[in-house]
């Protein structure tokens, strides 16, 4: 053991390589007389005794990992946790560990908080705050798992992914464990002794939620948000906002459990007054004793308070200022951090293609595409991205996309930040702390950079999306017998689809694309041609005939009209006909069965809330297909005018004549309103077709899915096969590695936290500090009087149909105006029958909302509570030409 020994009480823990960063924090507190629960620190020299008797050589195989990539890193990492866990603690470090929790106070401790203790963590340039876990509610015989957990943590597809991101790699580190017996927390969460986003640098943020205070650090529950100022060395709470709280997470006699919050509880706010005034004090005084900011975890038990963590608050990586250069008056006021905290997040183009709760395994999926497949461009263009700061957040279930990090990124590359709400979709301003723009030769090798992708796409998208046609027709063909393949080679193929999106996904390029169009044409066309310009390009892009998502449209009016002329498929579509699941055989022989099964082949794979891997297909269940199209034969379908496309085609062509006749002679204008137009039209195209291949991916990532799912339920390790969505991403990879473990446990506990999420009423945008947490206001004039962005051009009159679930399907008859709370691209068979379409959240460059526009379907997007303020069967005049919706009573 020479000098460095393997275990020490936590108040002698201040040697950063030996207790690494948290420990230090904490030996810290204790060394200032802060109020911490006793512990002890099992020290990174018994991680490396672990790891010689063990055999892992960490340095080399660390070092490996940084250069290998996909499937290989993955298996690398995998094999280095096998080795850390199937191993036992050396005996000695064993032994000297059971010595030291002798020594604990508090008497007989039934329950432990297990918590890693990195080398790469809690330091002054990047925290990693989250980024290995904390063990809950272990007793002392397990203790020896719970540390061969956390040492094995160190070795996870995260932490190294964090640390490529961040140019760390080189630096090998290694692993503390901290051991102290659990808080009976009342309440718990964490403090910010200097409000990240008040420049006047006296309010203290406090973050605080019901019992333990893990839910708040993963990011699943919205906290009760308080700020408390001071002035005058006198305290007071300046803001709070507090969040409906159903569940907490308490330490019982058994453990760990999850118990129900009583409604009378639920609005109640989680800290007193007193309670929030010593916590301000107490961060302010950590402060003044640790000399920099901090951002400190709590807990209040039958006791008071207890401080569980301590780390300085970074901010674009830099090294935490000194206290006195960021008090009150000061000349330079410390420069606000852009971090996940003082972002807005919203549901916007997410909650358009999941469903209200996605499936973990999506969700999961969701965070490392945007990672790798979205951001990885804006860094390859020069664009700067704390790690700490993520494009994905889940509340509740659902995710969120980071508003805030989107808006910097535009300003880095001199774009307007508002595109970013207008584009996406969604409420929200546009943040104060954005950094400035990259310097000039940046962006122009950036301009240059985005161009050339741009322009790669438009040529390799054909042969691309015909690749992936062939792909999904062998994959197809091979599903029939997964039930043959071994687990490792579904996990390969899972891998292999995997690394084909990410070095061959067009998304970035095409979505920027159609947003280099979209900028052009609004900054010019404004000024050129008047107020109606959007009215006016609106009805330019109509009718394209190029938009693949919504040729559906016209093939369910084409399969409608084929079923009205065919007497036995009349028969069959019956008004009061619920049920379909004998329509292959009552319609045998028929020329409708024929051409619907040719539907199903072309969209087929296609469906609401299709982003989600769980969710079922059109070819899975053609139900709404043909509900759609029952409605439809008793619509008056014979009565359709056959010259749809030709009235559309006529309308763009006079808009464009138009829009170059208000042009007039300014050939300059006219040129570059004709590029970009075209640029536009092109690249929506290839939006709407990535979008329709790219889905493919999702079918045949959710058979493989299943058939992990059949083998899982064949070794008695889930109930159903539909259970494996409850795993994540990684999870599913580590099948191969892990294949004896039994995930029923597991999976009960997700089930009933969804079924939690399910009932949770939550908002579509969450602000920093925002007083109150509401679904927004309503927009307009009056609640008589609603507006919303025009989508579409149009104007109609009709009854309106609310859609909050896929039973009110059934309902919709033709000519209602559907209100919607997003514009799902799986609703498009649908548009056959509608006569308008408002919804509650969207974007200009939405998928829904491009579909809507290219069938000319009046559309109004962006208005807020419209489910809310509009019941079904109110008469309603929308005007998609002024974004105007108006109640005729």
């Amino acid at each position: 053991m020479g000098d460095r020994p393997f275990v020490l009480p936590l108040a002698a823990s201040l040697d950063f390589p030996l207790v690494g960063g948290k420990a230090v924090g904490l030996g810290q507190l204790i060394r200032h007389g802060f109020p911490v629960p006793p512990g002890i620190c099992l020290t990174t020299a018994a991680y490396d005794e672990h790891c010689r008797e063990a055999g892992l050589d960490a340095e080399a195989s660390w070092q490996g990992a940084s250069r290998a990539k996909g499937h290989e890193r993955s298996s690398l990492l995998a094999e280095c946790r096998r080795i850390i866990l199937r191993n036992d603690l050396p005996d000695l470090v064993a032994s000297l560990l059971n010595e030291e929790l002798q020594r604990v106070p508090w008497g007989r401790i039934n329950w432990w908080a297990v918590r890693s203790s990195g080398t790469a963590e809690d330091r002054a340039r990047r925290s990693m705050a989250g980024l290995y876990e904390t063990a809950l509610g272990f007793s002392s015989a397990n203790l020896r798992e719970a540390i061969l957990q956390q040492w094995a943590g160190l070795w996870s597809e995260r932490a190294v992914d964090y640390l490529i991101r961040s140019g760390r790699m080189s630096q090998v580190p290694k692993m503390a464990v901290l051991l102290q017996p659990m808080i009976a927390a009342r309440a718990a969460g964490v403090l910010f002794s200097r409000s990240p986003v008040d420049p006047r640098n006296n309010l203290v943020l406090i973050n605080a939620v019901p019992g333990l205070g893990a839910p708040l650090v993963a990011g699943t529950i919205a906290p009760d948000e308080y700020l408390v100022a001071e002035q005058g060395g006198q305290w007071s709470v300046a803001e709070h906002r507090i969040q409906a709280k159903t569940r907490a997470l308490r330490l019982g006699e058994q453990g760990v459990i999850e118990e129900s919050i009583e409604n009378s509880a639920a609005t109640t706010s989680t800290l007193t007054e007193q309670e929030l005034l010593e916590l301000a004090a107490t961060g302010r005084s950590v402060e003044r004793a640790m000399g920099y900011p901090v951002d400190l975890e709590w807990t209040f038990d039958s006791q008071g308070l207890w401080l569980l963590q301590a780390r300085p608050i970074t901010a674009m990586g830099s090294d935490p200022a000194p206290v006195e250069k960021q008090t009150e008056g000061s000349s330079k006021p410390t420069q606000p951090v852009l971090n996940n905290l003082t972002s807005v997040w919203s549901r916007a183009n997410f909650k358009e293609t999941l469903p209200e709760v996605p499936s973990l395994l999506s969700a999961s999926f969701l965070e490392e595409y945007m990672e790798d497949n979205i951001l990885t461009h804006y860094r390859a263009l020069g664009c700067v991205i704390p790690p700490e700061l993520t494009p994905v957040r889940v509340i509740q279930g659902r995710p969120f996309i980071n508003v805030t990090l989107f808006q910097s990124l535009m300003a880095q590359l001199g774009g307007d930040p508002r595109d970013v709400t207008e584009q996406m979709g969604g409420q929200g301003a546009v943040s104060e702390q954005l950094p400035p723009r990259l310097p000039l030769w940046k962006v122009i090798r950036a301009g240059f950079m985005v161009e050339t992708a741009i322009r790669r796409t438009i040529r390799t998208a054909p042969t691309w999306f015909a690749e992936i046609r062939q792909l999904a027709a062998t994959r197809a063909r091979e599903a029939r017998d997964y039930s043959m393949f071994p687990t490792e080679a579904l996990l390969q193929r899972l891998q292999s689809l995997g690394d084909i999106l990410k070095n061959r996904d067009l998304t970035f390029a095409i979505v920027a694309g159609v947003g280099q169009g979209l900028r052009i044409l609004g900054t010019l066309l404004p000024g050129a041609i008047g107020h109606d310009w959007r009215s006016l390009l609106n009805r330019a892009l109509q009718g394209q005939g190029t938009i693949i998502s919504a040729r559906q449209i016209a093939e369910v009016k084409r399969l409608a009209l084929i079923a009205a002329r065919e007497p036995s498929a009349r028969l069959y579509f019956h008004p009061e006909r619920t049920d379909w699941s004998d329509f292959r055989t009552r319609l045998a022989g028929t020329t409708f069965l024929r051409e619907f099964e040719a539907f199903l082949q072309e969209y087929g794979h296609r469906g609401i809330g299709e982003s989600d891997f769980s969710t079922p297909r059109h070819a899975d269940r053609p139900d709404y297909l043909l509900t759609v199209i029952r409605n439809h034969l008793h619509g008056s379908v014979d009565q359709e005018p056959p010259d749809l496309m030709a009235r559309q085609e006529q309308a763009r062509s006079e808009a464009l004549l138009e829009i170059r006749r208000r042009l007039g002679w300014r050939w300059a204008h006219r040129l570059l309103a004709t590029w970009a137009y075209r640029r536009l039209t092109h690249c929506l195209s290839l939006r709407e077709a990535n979008r329709h291949f790219v889905m493919y991916f999702s079918v045949m990532v959710r058979d493989l899915v299943l058939a992990l799912g059949d083998r899982l339920v064949a070794m008695e390790k889930l109930e159903r096969r539909e259970e494996v969505f409850f795993l994540t991403a990684r999870e599913i990879r580590q099948l191969g590695t892990d294949p004896l473990r039994d995930w029923r446990p597991l999976v009960k506990l997700r089930r009933e936290e969804r079924e939690t999420h399910l009932r949770a009423s939550v908002p579509d945008l969450v602000e920093p500090h925002s007083k109150e947490q509401t679904e927004g206001e309503p927009t307009g004039l009056s609640p008589a009087i609603l507006r919303g962005i025009p989508i579409s051009t149009g104007r109609i009159r009709g009854p309106a149909r609310l859609i909050r679930s896929p039973e009110d399907l059934q309902a919709v008859e033709r000519g209602d105006i559907l209100i919607v709370p997003v514009i799902d691209p799986g609703l498009a068979p649908l548009f056959a029958l509608a006569g308008g379409l408002i919804a509650e959240m969207g974007g200009t460059l939405s998928h829904g909302a491009i579909i809507a526009r290219e069938y000319g379907l009046p559309t109004v997007a962006n208005v807020c509570n419209a489910l809310q303020i509009i019941q079904t069967g109110d008469r309603l005049d929308l005007d998609a030409e002024r974004g105007e919706v108006r109640r005729r009573g």
